[in-house]
C-alpha cells in the first residue's frame, strides 16, 4: 500500500510508530513547490493508513521528522523547520483517532537547532530533545510537556564548554528518563555520555560513557528504566568496535523520605556494673547515681542548675532545578550548653553551674548509602561501605547570666563535602544514631579526645 501521496516525491527514511493496539503513525518529508514540508500519516489498528496531512508550514524547508505514540494512541511529531535564518525545533500533537494541531516552536528563535528525538510515558507525558548551536557550542536541549498540558521552555541538559550532539532520549514506565548523546570535551574527540532525570524532576549531571572515539550512540530502555547504550567506537584498531554501556534502576526506592528530624538529648555513660534495680515493669539492673559521657560539658536543667536546654539535628532533602545539583540541608542546633572544669574554651560566668562554652561540637551520624554511582562509566546501583557524615558545630557565648551559649549551623552536604550528593542519583542515605560530641579538652570539633554530649532520644516529663 502507499502511505504517501503519489503526487509526492517522499525523502528517506520515513519515521513510524506504533502503539501496544496496533495503531500507526508515519512522517516523512517531501518536495511542496520550492520547500520541503514535513507529513504524516495515521493508520488505526486493522485498518489502512488515511490521507497524508501537513504537519509544518509552507513557505520555508522543513525536515528531520521524528514521531511517538503513547499506550493510548496520543501522538507527537517533531522536525526541524528553518525560519529563514536558523532552524527550529517544532512539534505537532495529536489526540488518539483525532488531528494533528498547529505546530509550536520548543527551540530558541536566536539558536540554530537540529536532531530531535522525541519519547512518551504511558501516562502520555512527552520529553522532546534536541542539538541547538548556541553561539559557542552545540548543546543538548529539551522541553517536556505534561498530559494534557503545553511544551515548557527549552532547558539546556549537556554540559557548558563543549560541543554535545545526536541526542537519543527515552523513558521508563514511570516517567523517569534516559537521554544520552556525543559529547566532545576539549579538542579530543567525541566520547557517548548520558544521563538521567526522574519523573517531573530534573536532568543529573552527565556520566562519561565510553572513552574517545564514541560515534551515534543510541539507547533502549525497558518497562523497569533499566537501559543500554550502544556506540561505535571509530578509534578502535584494526577494525571499528560496537560498545556498549548499562544503566540499572537495580533497587527500591521510596517516593519521598524527607525532612529527618532528631531531637538531642544529654548522653549519659552506660551501665556496665549495676548496683540499683529500675521500677517494674522494666526491671533491669541500673547504675546509681547517672554519670554525664562528656568529660567537658553540661546542659542547664531546670531541677539540677536552674537552667533549661533544647537541642535537634535536622536533615532536609533540597530538590534543586538543573544545573545546580540536589542536595540535604542540614541544620544543628542546641542552647545552654556549659563548660565543665575539665574544658579549657571558656566563655562569661553563669549564675548558676558552668561558664558558656566558646569551642565546637560535631554533629554526625553513621551512614549507608544506596545509589548509582558505583562504576566508573556506569550509573552502577550498589551500597557503600558505612560511614560517616560529620558537621562542625560553632558555638557562642551569650550575654546573659541565666543562659548558657547556643551552638547552631546552617549547612549542607555538599557544602561540607562537594560532590557528595548529584541529581539523578537516586541516592538512599539510611541514617544511625544522630550523635553531638563535644571538642575534647582543647574545644576542637574532631579531637581525639572527644567524648559524646548529646544523642538522639525523647525526653517523657
Amino acid at each position: 500500500m502507499n502511505v504517501s501521496s503519489a503526487s509526492e516525491s517522499a525523502s528517506i527514511p520515513p519515521r513510524l510508530a506504533l502503539d501496544p493496539a496496533g495503531d500507526a503513525v508515519a512522517a516523512w518529508y517531501s518536495l511542496s513547490g520550492t520547500n520541503y514540508i514535513v507529513r504524516a500519516a495515521s493508520r488505526p489498528a486493522g485498518g489502512s493508513f488515511g490521507a497524508p496531512v501537513s504537519l509544518s508550514a509552507t513557505g520555508q524547508n522543513a525536515d528531520e521528522p521524528q514521531v511517538a505514540i503513547d499506550p493510548a494512541g496520543d501522538a507527537v511529531a517533531v522536525w526541524r523547520r528553518s525560519n529563514g535564518t536558523n532552524y527550529i525545533i517544532q512539534a505537532a500533537s495529536r489526540p488518539a483517532g483525532g488531528s494533528f494541531g498547529a505546530p509550536v516552536d520548543l527551540s530558541l528563535a536566536g539558536q540554530s537547532a537540529a536532531v530531535p528525538q522525541v519519547a512518551f510515558d504511558p501516562g502520555d507525558n512527552a520529553l522532546v530533545v534536541w542539538s541547538s548551536f548556541n553561539g559557542t557550542n552545540n548543546v543538548v536541549q529539551a522541553a517536556s510537556r505534561p498530559v494534557g498540558g503545553s511544551f515548557g521552555a527549552p532547558a539546556d541538559v549537556s554540559p557548558s564548554g563543549q560541543d554535545s550532539e545526536y541526542p537519543e532520549v527515552a523513558l521508563d514506565q514511570a516517567g523517569d528518563a534516559v537521554l544520552v548523546w556525543m559529547g566532545k570535551v576539549g579538542t579530543g574527540s567525541y566520547i557517548a555520555q548520558a544521563t538521567t532525570r526522574p519523573a517531573g524532576g530534573s536532568f543529573g549531571t552527565q556520566l562519561d560513557l565510553s572513552t574517545s572515539g564514541a560515534n551515534l550512540p543510541v539507547l533502549a530502555v525497558d518497562p523497569g528504566g533499566d537501559a543500554v547504550s550502544a556506540w561505535q567506537n571509530v578509534n578502535s584498531v584494526p577494525n571499528h568496535l560496537v560498545q556498549a554501556a548499562i544503566y540499572r534502576v537495580g533497587f527500591p526506592r521510596p517516593k519521598g523520605a524527607t525532612p529527618m528530624p532528631a531531637a538531642l538529648v544529654p548522653a549519659y555513660q552506660p551501665c556496665v556494673s549495676p548496683n540499683e534495680t529500675h521500677g517494674a515493669p522494666l526491671s533491669h539492673g541500673s547504675c546509681a547515681p547517672p554519670a554525664q559521657a562528656s568529660s567537658f560539658l553540661t546542659v542547664g536543667t531546670a531541677d539540677a542548675n536552674g537552667a533549661g536546654a533544647i537541642g535537634s539535628v535536622v536533615y532536609t532533602t533540597l530538590v534543586n532545578t538543573a544545573a545546580t545539583p540536589n542536595d540535604v540541608l542540614i541544620t544543628v542546633s542546641t542552647t545552654d550548653v556549659r563548660r565543665q572544669p575539665a574544658e579549657s574554651a571558656c566563655g562569661s560566668a553563669n549564675a548558676a553551674d558552668g561558664p558558656d562554652y566558646t569551642g565546637q561540637l560535631q554533629a554526625t551520624a553513621g551512614v549507608r548509602i544506596t545509589d548509582k554511582l558505583n562504576a566508573a562509566g556506569t550509573n552502577e546501583a550498589g551500597t557503600v561501605s558505612d560511614t560517616s557524615f560529620p558537621v562542625t558545630v560553632p558555638c557562642a557565648p551569650t550575654a546573659s547570666t541565666s543562659i548558657g551559649s547556643i551552638c547552631s549551623v546552617s549547612t549542607s552536604a555538599n557544602a561540607v563535602i562537594p560532590g557528595s550528593l548529584t541529581t539523578g542519583a537516586r541516592a538512599i542515605w539510611e541514617l544511625g544514631q544522630v550523635k553531638v560530641y563535644d571538642g575534647g579538652a582543647r574545644g576542637v570539633a574532631g579531637s581525639s579526645d572527644a567524648t559524646l554530649f548529646e544523642g538522639e532520644g525523647i525526653f517523657m516529663p
